[in-house]
């Protein structure tokens, strides 16, 4: 039994739900509106509030927002009734931490009900395991389920659980995870959101022409031309500083002989995908950001596949670019659900992925696959990315393919290089035998970071066609820049093609060596990352290291990046996690140091 506040202005959809409730055994209290919602939350706080989002005097969302604003009430369970076209205000909801939303046109009373016992089983699970993790309460103690709850969206990432004496809580059992759709109800809702979603005209065109091998490039000419707007911005890009132009090109066909028939319909296919990632921003994540860091990915996966064959070069550009496309669609169109995901993810240190195969019934590879299908990619395309993500949520070694090796690789890049879709985005250096895997004869490439960075931006810039202000937020690196001298200490069994490398020149000055340097020089130094050591291979960090931040004077700040560890650890003035480490990870440590002082 739970006290549910119902609050909705048509009593024609209001007492029905009331009605059902009760005869559940639940209580029941209603609100015409907002202002008598919070009327009522002044002086009780329900288990669960079942709310309208359009409504007179107060609407939805300043109640939600004001729910959330309550401490009393800021851990309540929501769910949302909605119409199709609340669709904003449906994300709106999601990053305040609605638990579920269900549209007016389509629930039945039984579904509702369905919904109501998960919310309740999964504040009674997460109660239960918690207090089996923390051992038994004092005599007379009672625990806040709601207070055990974390709304979605959460910035950073949340200390560990724990259970008595700081040991890790006891991993929560699959079988109590949530469960929010079945297979059937999630495979449905996506076939009918990608109706009409697939690339039309031109984009599709290309992508035609992509995976042919017979194309030349008349048929790219022929395909950009007819299309007047997308043919001028691809001369205005082939004429900027990021395609190496000089403001001669004055046709798509020059272009194509200057840059090369898969050079101008990579450029093309950019500016037509650009468009399937929608301006807004849902649990913090920017899909524009999201799209700048895909062509980012599309751009040094070629350059470290370095392929031979044209039709191989357009096909790896297709896939850099629509890796993440499918996480957008899936927050676009699963926004309440993902939101109820991540919400779990962070609450129980859990990998989102692993949650959400659950929760919605699919893996997420099998989500993105069907996605990217739908909207008519093509089939090799489709199984590179999909390949991706098998990698990723499976917690596998290095894939024997090359191409996913590659993509996995220009992935760690791209987040180095600060153009990640979050700061909360991985990096890692890469070992030579791992690098072995795309292929024994290829050469790491070798660049500029700051260069490439500023030549994607360009390039990206010129191909969004953003307004002034939403372009300069985008050029604004996700993590500050600091004045540090910084020594990192980087093994012969890593190659230099390094996103950990590129990420640490966010810093004013960094030197890179294999070994350590005279105690004059790290005198000199305002702080070390070594990486390297393996955790279990006693010492974790070898004494030589340990030796140096004892002995130094003034205090020498090091931070030694494992490839397998537990959680972060400090020894005085050494501090010790695994690799990968989030970008924000990174730069708060940088800013620990005693004279961090940020730049303009």
């Amino acid at each position: 039994m739970a006290k549910i506040l119902v609050v909705d202005d048509e009593a024609v959809v209001r007492e029905p739900i009331a009605a059902t409730l009760r005869a559940e055994g639940h209580l029941v209290e209603c609100a015409g509106d907002g202002v008598a919602a919070m009327n009522f939350l002044q002086n009780e706080t329900p288990d669960i509030v079942l709310m309208d989002v359009r409504m007179p005097h107060k609407d939805g969302i300043t109640l939600l927002q004001e729910i959330r604003a309550n401490p009393s009430t800021a851990k309540v369970p929501v769910l949302l009734l909605s119409n199709a076209a609340d669709k904003v205000l449906i994300l709106q909801a999601a990053r305040l931490g609605i638990q579920s939303y269900m549209l007016k046109s389509a629930f039945s009373l039984t579904e509702l009900l369905t919904r109501i016992q998960t919310i309740i089983k999964d504040i009674n699970d997460i109660s239960a395991s918690i207090e089996d993790a923390a051992g038994p309460s004092p005599p007379g103690a009672s625990v806040d389920k709601r207070a055990l709850q974390t709304p979605p969206g959460a910035s950073g990432t949340p200390a560990p659980a724990t259970g008595t004496k700081g040991k890790p809580a006891a991993r929560i059992d699959p079988s109590k995870w949530p469960r929010i759709l079945t297979r059937e109800q999630t495979l449905e809702r996506l076939d009918r959101v990608m109706n009409g979603r697939a690339p039309a005209g031109v984009v599709a065109q290309l992508m035609s022409v992509a995976s042919s091998s017979h194309a030349d490039l008349s048929d790219v000419v022929r395909v950009i031309e007819s299309d007047p707007i997308l043919a001028t911005r691809v001369l205005q890009l082939a004429n900027s500083a990021a395609a190496g132009g000089r403001g001669r090109i004055r046709n798509v066909e020059d272009a194509a002989r200057n840059l090369g028939a898969r050079g101008i319909q990579n450029m093309a296919m950019s500016i037509g995908i650009v468009g399937a990632f929608p301006p807004d921003e849902q649990d913090g994540f920017n899909s524009i950001r999201c799209w700048q860091h895909s062509y980012a990915v599309a751009d040094l996966f070629n350059s470290l596949m370095q392929t031979r064959s044209s039709e191989q070069e357009s096909l790896n550009h297709l896939t850099g670019l629509c890796h993440d496309l499918g996480e957008i669609l899936l927050r676009q169109h699963f926004a309440a659900e993902y939101a109820q995901v991540l919400h779990f993810a962070i609450d129980h240190h859990l990998p989102p992925s692993e949650v959400e195969g659950i929760a919605l019934g699919v893996r997420h590879p099998e989500l993105v696959s069907r996605l990217l299908i739908r909207m008519g990619l093509p089939p090799a395309v489709v199984q590179a990315i999909r390949a991706f993500y098998d990698r990723q949520t499976r917690d596998e070694r290095p894939s024997p393919s090359g191409e996913t090796t590659g993509l996995s690789f220009a992935n760690l890049a791209a987040h180095g290089l600060l153009l990640a879709a979050s700061a909360r985005d991985l990096v890692r250096p890469i070992t030579r035998a791992e690098w072995r895997l795309i292929g024994k004869d290829k050469t790491p490439p070798s660049f500029d970071p700051a260069a490439k960075r500023q030549e994607i931006l360009t390039a990206t810039a010129i191909l969004a066609r953003l307004p002034a202000k939403e372009e300069q937020r985008l050029l604004t690196p996700l993590v500050p820049r600091h004045d540090k001298r910084i020594l990192y200490i980087r093994p012969d069994s890593y190659v230099e093609f390094d996103p950990l490398a590129y990420a640490l020149s966010l810093c004013s000055t960094v030197q890179i060596a294999s070994a350590l340097p005279p105690p004059d020089q790290c005198a000199q130094l305002d702080g070390m990352v070594v990486v390297g050591p393996r955790a279990g291979t006693p010492p974790v960090v070898p004494e030589h290291i340990l030796n140096l931040v004892r002995n130094a004077a003034p205090a020498l700040p090091v931070l030694a990046l494992v490839a397998k560890h537990g959680e972060p650890e400090c020894q005085g003035h050494l501090q010790i996690r695994a690799y990968p480490v989030g970008l924000d990870a990174l730069t708060d440590w940088l800013k620990t140091l005693p004279t961090s002082v940020p730049l303009a």
